[in-house]
């Protein structure tokens, strides 16, 4: 029987089935696969197949599925297993922009499309690129308005990268934190600028948050937001805090922290283990604690899930980072020139990882291959993008968060 016996709609779902690389071979086939593949309404459901298929979801992809940056170098590997990782199956990915981007930083990562930035000799961000790495595909995003005002000095550039489901829209943030020494002491002051994929400019949506976030903590996408390990100063030291930005209404909010007292901002990180938040907590340099949010915006569903202590991790990682989430337990540790190793605590067994990663090390994140291509999107897409209603806001937010808590107040002067 023929391709051309079959009906449509079965030709649809059996190709929708195979992987990217399968699907890009079989564009080649016809004039009319080529159509099929190509069709957003395609491309659109072999996403939800991909997500469908995969067994510890979360924004991200799959845990186990990730790209690393190390030395300007852009890593895949399809399974975080030790034969994976060792018998030369990651791929390293070929950059059609690398003599523009000398230093990649990774500013996020969601269904299998990757947004780059070009870190400067300053430690800021420019050049910001979105990119399917599997299709090839990419775009170059508008220069970021901004202007340095006189007698400021720049302190931290931060961007992120996201989706919204409810728009269907994916969106790029950024946070520009600058020190105005115009005054005594020098005040703090920040601008937070948009942009929208499909559109063609960046749109200030406010300014001066009452916290700050370290870049190297990166953003981090769960349920539609975007969430940063952040501190805010106060009279007496400095709060570590978690902060999010949700893509939808394009607004901060805090949520409520384990309760783990008073912390370093360099030993606190977030991830995501299971579709939950997670926080990484580096005690006194003695062991990792790893708590888990079980119900998403309630402070009393904090549980410690993890601990690791210090004298079970081998190769002098005293001073270790926890960077990402392999599988249940299993985690990703740096040390303090850069070494990665994978750290199983069940077994006590520290996995070095491969030389190449070690230059330099930058970042893991999860990654999924998908047909998204940034060349097709667009804001036309028919989704509804009318604000939510007052009353659907308040609704959403006393799931998340208790609005007679001080987590709900909104974070950011408009």
């Amino acid at each position: 029987m023929s391709s051309r016996s079959l009906p449509e709609e079965v030709i649809f779902d059996i190709l929708c089935r195979l992987p990217v690389k399968s699907l890009l071979r079989s564009k080649c086939v016809c004039k009319s696969w080529f159509a099929l593949i190509s069709d957003p309404r395609f491309v659109k459901q072999h996403l939800n197949r991909v997500l469908e298929s995969i067994t510890t979801p979360n924004d991200h992809g799959g845990s186990s599925n990730f790209i690393v940056v190390s030395s300007g170098i852009v890593y895949h590997v399809d399974d975080g297993s030790e034969t994976a990782m060792h018998d030369g199956s990651s791929r390293k990915f070929d950059l059609p922009f690398q003599d523009s981007f000398r230093c990649p930083w990774v500013a996020g990562s969601c269904n299998g499309l990757v947004c780059l930035a070009n870190e400067t000799y300053d430690d800021t961000l420019e050049d910001l690129i979105v990119w399917n790495p599997y299709i090839g595909d990419y775009i170059k995003l508008p220069e970021a308005p901004f202007e340095l005002p006189p007698s400021s000095l720049l302190m931290n550039d931060v961007s992120a990268f996201g989706y919204t489901s409810a728009l269907d829209e994916y969106k790029v943030v950024k946070i520009i934190h600058t020190l105005d020494i115009s005054r005594r002491p020098g005040v703090n002051r920040s601008i937070i600028l948009v942009h929208t994929l499909g559109t063609d400019s960046w749109r200030k949506i406010g300014e001066d948050v009452s916290f700050q976030i370290d870049r190297r903590s990166g953003g981090l996408l769960l349920h539609g937001a975007i969430h940063w390990a952040a501190i805010r100063l106060i009279p007496v030291g400095v709060m570590s805090l978690i902060v999010y930005f949700d893509l939808e209404d394009e607004a901060f909010w805090e949520l409520p922290p384990p309760d783990i007292g008073e912390v370093d901002k360099d030993s606190f990180q977030l991830g995501v283990l299971r579709g939950c938040l997670c926080a990484f907590h580096s005690v006194l340099g003695e062991r990792i604690d790893i708590w888990i949010m079980e119900d998403y915006g309630k402070k009393e569903s904090w549980i410690r899930r993890f601990s690791y202590q210090s004298r079970a991790i081998a190769r002098g990682l005293e001073s270790y980072e926890p960077t990402w989430f392999v599988r249940d337990g299993e985690i990703f540790l740096k040390n303090a020139s850069g070494e990665v190793v994978l750290y199983h605590p069940i077994r006590e067994r520290v996995l070095p990882l491969p030389n190449a990663w070690d230059r330099e090390f930058k970042r893991i994140l999860g990654y999924v291959r998908t047909l998204v291509s940034p060349l097709s999107l667009n804001t036309n897409s028919g989704i509804d993008r009318k604000p939510k209603r007052e009353k659907e806001r308040r609704k959403f937010r006393s799931e998340h968060v208790s609005m007679n808590s001080p987590w709900s107040l909104p974070l950011l002067r408009i």
